[in-house]
């Protein structure tokens, strides 16, 4: 060993590697979404099961999550949040999974959806609260127009769409017309290189309505006007959303329309892109004429308008990269007002109507708050955590009663406060569901799943389900495959309401590279790779089927589709036999992949053009499930289908899975909850008991004996099902032995070498009494590799064991230096606890070479194990300061490129480097490479707004468990 090496806890204290912020603001905030868009976070606290009734998951439903993680500050993306004047405990917060309704003034918070969570209704980008019944409340969505509500949010019909006007929502005979597939559209605010892409591509056009922002007319609430981004402009309705007309006022898309709360006819009006303005203007007629406003002092463009409530001639603007302006004679004269403004994009702003003199403002970064009408400013909480501050609402009798909601992946959310000095606090409590888009398991391992949802990101379980972490990603993900790669699991993503398409990860989940780049679409509804081969994919997109056979490298359109948007593929057992379901075209066929012909006979009942899912049967060659209005069947690779409804509610089924194996069909329904067909039957059951939301989007079954099937809903996570068959279980009290079959009490586990048990292996049980640490006992592993520490004392309250290898012997011999078991914190001294199952093959560290000098960023690369189920990190440590950093967990890789090290660690300066191998994404237990080299680093790399050195590594500071070894 060349450089000193020193055992580091296992449990760690995550810390981001976090913008450099003035002295006088919070030093720790996290960095903004571009710095974080694809790269890993860390992982989440395992959610446990909320409570259920009776035995769990025995044929009955039991949520199972996942959900967001409130304790480290995740919650939805809030771009608006509107009080009931009339009740200001009633609040209610659009959000990017839909809305939210509170009756505590934001403390706890209801889902207030329903209806909603089809293709584009679910992200709220306008919300409005009627001036005459606050029951009342309409809503803009980011792609599917507007709609209504008259009872609080509980339900939700659509009103007509500004841009297709004949749009209906049922057919003559009061029918349900098929869930529309409306397309989300490419967004940059997930999508942080987009505008400087260099590659040309394709033109899109998107059938969508994006109304950014929806008005009432206090003054008549059927006075409605509909700010319509894509370039479309400001339309306006005079009959209560039933029709509607364009203002031609302005270029490009509408902004903002404002009302002044003292005179009705003052009205404000703004257009642009993020890039360009396209107009600010002023009316005092109630529209009838229009003045241009801030001509020559405002440039950029207004994304804020707040009015004064008694002076209709005071003015406060936000715009996008020139800060506040303000105006005191009703627009003649602007001025901007950005002291004490660190942003320079402002995303919301709000007079006080109890005293006006306090005006809020949400920046990117911080909340502003000014005390004289807007002319200066204080930063709010300068340890606010998070970024793109877009809702804000003031309670209107209490000045400093501030409710501001966050746009911003993962960490967005409602944050309150009710006093001037007081810090903003997340009121998330209610506001942590998760729509669950899919579900694919583990093509190594059954007990680990992947859970894809709108709005929240990624997640993974380990235990099949019964508790998630977030993997986040991107936020919206509505498909996962999982296919074999050389050396382990590759994951494919299908992506939308962002510019990333399709997504592939080689580590589990926890990195993510776009590999989509080359076709035309970046909505991808569905992935399916071809007979087994990771190279070989299929993907359903917006605008076709897409096909690749290198993995994703490049794309290629395949024929034979001429009508229906793509929405589901199954294939039948690894044959290369695909059948695709489409909105709109009714059912598909291919042999590979790259053409298509129509498979559609039979399907003649109400709506079957409109299929949304499709299940292959993974046990009997040519059998098949398909979901319309109605649920079919074939036996024949889909050439031909009949009906298969006895039983089954009249609905549309938007999900289907066929358990291996056995054969059982399950099927998941738009309004009607999960059903499914017994083995060798065609009659629907009802399955219903225990499922609190019906709403069924997606199905998995994930294991066969018995058939264990995950249903994801609409807004309520996913929900287990383990299925019974034949006579009803007789349930006997439980119970629960710590006995391992043939193994002596004691602390037990098994050590391999490269895959094989090892003998010989000499063994430490260290011991902490709560102040110091000691060797309890040792031993060595016998001729199967196994290890009993036997005849040790129970440990009482503070006290722990670990299993310790420790190799640091001068020669490598091809094992690890050490291997750190995890804590073991309860032995009775009657029982049997594992210490750990581990392998102690050696990770050998290949470049940068030991003495070198690299300049950042750099390629830290080592030799894998061949051990799929290992989780690497990297070690760095500064002799100088006696500090280490260890990077957030890498999954089963074999290099990292280092972009930057932690906050406070110099260039130039030499470091030692080295590989740990942990036994799962937290590090509970792990070794570390017997080798150590050194590396000089030096920074020469650009640098953001703020100056500071970029880096897209989530560097964690580890917390010393014991210095067992200290050289000199």
């Amino acid at each position: 060993m060349s450089v000193l090496k020193r055992v580091v806890v296992i449990s760690f204290i995550f810390l981001c590697v976090f913008l450099a912020l003035p002295a006088t603001v919070r030093a720790e905030k996290l960095p903004p979404p571009e710095s974080q868009c694809l790269t890993p976070e860390p992982s989440i606290p395992a959610v446990s099961s909320a409570s259920s009734i009776g035995i769990q998951g025995i044929d009955f439903w039991t949520w199972r999550g996942p959900r967001y993680n409130l304790e480290a500050t995740e919650a939805p993306m809030v771009t608006q949040i509107v009080v009931d004047s009339t009740n200001p405990n009633v609040v209610y917060a659009g959000t990017n999974q839909g809305v939210y309704r509170s009756v505590d003034g934001g403390e706890t918070w209801s889902a207030a959806n329903g209806g909603l969570g089809g293709y584009g209704d679910l992200v709220i980008s306008g919300l409005a609260i009627d001036p005459v019944d606050p029951k009342v409340l309409i809503i803009g969505t980011w792609g599917y127009g507007l709609l209504k509500s008259t009872d609080s949010g509980t339900t939700w019909t659509r009103l007509a769409d500004p841009l297709r006007p004949t749009q209906l929502s049922t057919d003559s005979d009061g029918v349900l017309l098929p869930p529309e597939v409306v397309a989300g559209g490419p967004s940059n605010l997930f999508h942080p290189d987009a505008p400087s892409r260099n590659e040309i591509l394709a033109p899109i056009t998107w059938a969508r309505t994006a109304v950014r922002r929806v008005t009432i007319n206090p003054s008549n609430r059927n006075d409605i006007y509909a700010c319509v981004d894509d370039g479309n402009g400001l339309y306006r309705s005079t009959t209560g959303g039933t029709a509607w007309t364009k203002i031609a006022l302005g270029t490009g898309s509408a902004r903002t329309y404002t009302f002044a709360p003292s005179n009705n006819n003052v009205r404000y009006a703004s257009f642009g892109t993020w890039e360009t303005s396209g107009g600010f203007y002023r009316t005092t007629n109630g529209g009838s004429a229009w003045s241009p406003m801030g001509v020559g002092t405002i440039n950029n463009t207004v994304v804020a308008v707040a009015i004064h409530p008694t002076n209709a001639n005071i003015v406060v603007v936000g715009t996008s990269g020139g800060g506040l302006f303000r105006t005191s004679d009703g627009g003649e004269n602007w001025s901007p007002v950005n002291t004490g403004v660190s942003d320079t994009s402002i995303f919301s702003v709000a007079f006080s109507k109890s005293s006006p003199g306090i005006v809020y403002a949400g920046g990117y970064s911080w909340i502003y708050r000014s005390a004289d009408g807007g002319i200066t400013w204080a930063n709010a909480d300068t340890a606010f955590p998070t970024y793109y501050v877009e809702g804000l609402a003031v309670h209107p009798t209490s000045a400093d009663h501030v409710w501001i909601g966050a746009n911003r992946f993962p960490y967005g959310g409602v944050y309150k406060r009710t006093s001037a000095a007081g810090a903003f606090a997340l009121k998330g409590t209610g506001m942590d569901g998760t729509f669950v888009l899919d579900i694919t398991q583990d093509i190594n391992n059954a007990s680990t799943l992947y859970a894809a949802t709108w709005g929240a990101g990624m997640f993974r379980s380990y235990d099949q389900g019964a508790t998630w972490h977030a993997i986040y990603g991107v936020p919206y993900v509505y498909s996962l495959e999982a296919t074999q790669g050389p050396t382990g699991t590759i994951l494919y993503a299908g992506t939308f309401y962002s510019d990333w398409g399709v997504l592939k990860s080689w580590d589990q989940g926890n990195s993510w590279r776009e590999v989509s780049r080359s076709y035309p679409s970046y909505i991808s509804f569905d992935i399916e790779s071809i007979q087994g081969d990771t190279s070989k994919l299929v993907a359903a997109t917006y605008h076709g089927i897409q096909y690749s056979n290198d993995g994703g490298l490049t794309w290629n359109a395949a024929t034979g589709l001429t009508d229906g948007i793509v929405l589901r593929l199954c294939e039948f057992m690894n044959t290369g036999q695909l059948l695709a379901a489409t909105y709109g075209g009714g059912l598909y066929y291919s042999n590979g992949g790259v053409s298509w012909v129509t498979r559609a006979s039979g399907m003649t009942g109400p709506y079957a053009n409109y299929t949304y899912a499709v299940a292959c049967s993974p046990n009997t060659a040519g059998l098949a499930y398909a979901g319309a209005y109605q649920a079919y069947r074939s036996t024949n690779y889909g050439a031909s289908w009949t009906a298969m409804n006895t039983g089954l509610a009249s609905d549309y089924v938007r999900a289907l899975a066929v358990a291996p194996g056995s054969g059982e069909v399950f099927a998941g329904l738009y309004t009607q909850g999960a059903y499914y067909v017994p083995s060798g039957s065609s009659n629907w059951k009802w399955i219903n008991t225990g499922l609190q939301e019906r709403r069924v989007r997606s199905l998995a079954v994930v294991a066969s004996s018995p058939v264990k099937a995950f249903a994801g809903t609409n807004g309520q996570g996913a929900w287990e099902f383990t299925l019974v068959r034949g006579a009803a279980a007789v349930y006997l009290p439980l119970v629960v032995r710590n006995y391992q079959p043939g193994v002596i009490p004691g602390v037990y586990g098994q050590v391999n070498l490269g895959g094989t048990p090892v003998s010989g292996v000499s063994l430490q049980l260290r011991y902490f009494n709560g102040s110091s640490w000691s060797t309890r006992a040792t031993v060595t592993t016998d001729a199967g590799g196994k290890y009993n520490f036997t005849g040790i004392p129970a440990l009482s309250s503070g006290q722990r064991y670990y299993v310790l290898y420790d190799n640091p012997s001068g020669t490598a011999n091809g094992r690890l230096w050490g291997w750190y078991g995890a804590d073991i914190t309860s032995y009775t001294g009657t029982t049997s606890v594992l210490g750990g199952n581990f392998d102690i093959k050696d990770v050998t560290l290949q470049s940068p070479a030991n003495g070198a000098a690299v300049t950042l960023p750099a390629t830290f690369q080592w030799g894998a194990r061949g051990i799929a189920s290992d989780h690497y990190r990297v070690f760095f440590y500064d002799s100088v300061t006696d500090n280490g950093a260890l990077t957030n967990d890498l999954g089963y890789v074999s290099q990292v490129l280092i972009t930057g090290l932690p906050t406070g660690w110099p260039s130039g300066r030499t470091y030692a480097w080295w590989v740990w191998v942990c036994q799962d994404t937290d590090c509970t237990a792990y070794g570390e490479a017997f080798n150590s080299y050194t590396v000089t680093i030096n920074f020469t790399m650009l640098r953001d707004g703020d100056g500071n050195v970029a880096s897209d590594i989530i560097w964690q500071t580890p917390v010393i468990r014991e210095k067992e070894r200290q050289l000199p």
